[in-house]
């Protein structure tokens, strides 16, 4: 096992077993992770129940009301509000029981960013040593984010063993900054000479070293040049100047002043669309909305299966045309979606700030050629899995046109979930306007709520009484609809009343909005 040890070896073993916990933090483009793998692999064990640790980050985000998309600093002496009392203790509870006994684990974390302080003080009144690895990277230009992670970490380290690496000296010679690591924070690595576990850190390192295509020169922000330069020093080993941060703090509220007067107005435009929106929707129920023992005629039972087929050859043909199309003009740059990083789609994105786990897996079920869900949210690790029953085709589709998508979507039938993934496996189950073209949808929600985590959500968007608008003669088969906040899938043999169905375990919200509905499923609370 890796453990701390003073300068000079104690003879008293119990000593030197002294629980300790080392927190690797940094900004979600700083590659701490990369630094976390690295330190396991040298010998010191990762703790295992992360998502815990993660829970309670967001639990304490939640109770200060801090946006969790990290674009804001931490309230002024926000570990003193008694609001935390409660949670203190949670930690306190959690520290005694887990890690009190663990010897020496470290956590990888950029929420320990923020929060880490809180952390150290009361893992220090469990009798438990904490010290920080603070990972950075250099700035690009999502300045506002890069600024208050590394300002909230300097500032949660304080006073404690830490040690400051930057990911270019990490990358370029990761053996030198490691053992600078080792040094500084006094720790033993014990697998330095083992060459199968040092040659899986060469290989993490060269698959991250890569050269990345040169960027636009924009200014970079004084206040961001400056703490870039005090990060610098410190990983050089020279002692960080806490009056930067303290000097950089007030100022930054200059970022933030144009950025909450965007919101403003965004959430000003956001209220009149939807009272707009409300009005379209009251009328359009009026019109289209079934009554609970009306249905429009469909295709006679026999027949279904040849507008299926006839539907399927058309759905292929309109993605194969979308490719073809791209193809001859060639303007894959004017794609977001084409390059990995492109952002979360804001209403998955809404979602996943609350979902706890650290990396949020997301599940785009029947996903089109490319992934609409996006592959990027600040301050979040996300990792996206498209699947479609026509991966084979969309795949095929794309090669030929010289497309290559961000992530590959895989062959797997929305009926086959549980049997694909495993249970409780996925933090967000997304689908877009999709549903319409199952077989049994009642199989393929109940499917997708197998495979969700307790904590996780469904998120489904569709368009509205699709297969009616389509006379039931293509691959839509269903309709989906919203009725008094209830979330109905329909035809002309059955009606699913999905609020209702799950209600006993899930809550079910469901949201018109003019010619689409969005529903949102979770777990209840136990």
């Amino acid at each position: 096992m890796g453990l701390f040890s003073n300068s000079k070896k104690h003879d008293d073993e119990e000593e030197d077993l002294r629980p300790h916990v080392l927190f690797v933090v940094g900004a979600p483009d700083s590659d701490y992770e990369l630094v976390g793998k690295s330190i396991k692999l040298l010998g010191i064990s990762e703790f295992e129940k992360a998502d815990v640790v993660e829970t309670l980050n967001y639990d304490v985000l939640k109770t200060l009301k801090t946006d969790f998309s990290s674009i804001n600093l931490m309230p002024e002496n926000w570990e003193k509000t008694d609001l935390l009392n409660v949670l203190r203790q949670e930690i306190r509870e959690f520290a005694k029981k887990e890690l009190t006994g663990s010897g020496t684990v470290f956590l990888s974390s950029c929420n320990l960013s923020r929060t880490g302080s809180l952390w150290a003080e009361e893992l220090k009144n469990c009798g438990i040593e904490t010290s920080f690895v603070l990972c950075f990277a250099r700035p690009d230009d999502n300045y506002l984010p890069w600024l208050v992670y590394n300002l909230e970490a300097e500032k949660a380290s304080r006073g404690y063993k830490r040690c400051f690496i930057h990911l270019s000296d990490f990358l370029g010679n990761w053996r030198k900054t490691m053992r600078k690591t080792q040094k500084t924070l006094e720790l033993e690595f014990e697998n330095w000479f083992s060459t199968t576990r040092e040659q899986e850190i060469e290989d993490s390192v060269t698959g991250k070293n890569i050269t990345r295509p040169p960027q636009d020169k924009k200014p970079t922000p004084i206040n961001v040049r400056r703490l870039y330069s005090g990060f610098l020093d410190a990983a050089k080993g020279k002692k960080y100047d806490e009056s930067v941060t303290e000097e950089i703090i007030p100022d930054i509220k200059l970022f933030f002043a144009p950025l909450i007067q965007k919101n403003t107005e965004i959430s000003e435009l956001k209220k009149r669309l939807s009272k707009v929106e409300n009005e379209v929707v009251d009328l359009r129920d009026k019109m289209l909305q079934p009554d609970d023992d009306m249905y429009e005629p469909a295709l006679e039972d026999g027949t279904i299966n040849k507008a299926r087929a006839e539907g399927e050859v058309l759905y292929l043909e309109q993605w194969k045309a979308w490719a073809d199309e791209r193809r001859k003009r060639q303007d894959f740059a004017q794609y977001p979606l084409f390059t990995l990083g492109a952002p979360l789609a804001d209403e998955v994105a809404e979602i996943a700030r609350d979902i706890p786990s650290n990396p949020v897996i997301i599940l785009d079920v029947m996903s089109p050629p490319i992934t609409s869900v996006g592959t990027k949210m600040d301050g979040r690790n996300i990792h996206v899995i498209p699947i479609s029953p026509y991966a084979d085709e969309f795949n095929g589709y794309l090669q030929k046109a010289g497309i290559k998508a961000p992530v590959p979507v895989i062959k797997i039938s929305p009926e086959n979930l549980v049997k694909s993934f495993g249970a409780k496996s996925i933090d967000i189950v997304h689908c877009r306007e999709a549903i319409e073209y199952v077989k049994n949808p009642v199989v393929v929600i109940t499917e997708m709520l197998s495979v969700m985590k307790d904590s996780g959500a469904i998120f489904l968007s569709h368009q509205v009484n699709k297969a009616s608008e389509e006379n039931f003669n293509m691959l839509a088969q269903w309709n989906c609809v919203e009725k008094g906040g209830q979330f109905i899938i329909w035809n002309s043999w059955y009606k699913f009343n999905i609020t209702r169905m799950f209600a006993g375990v899930y809550e079910v919200q469901a949201k018109s909005y003019i010619d689409f509905v969005e529903v949102i499923i979770k777990r209840k609370p136990a």
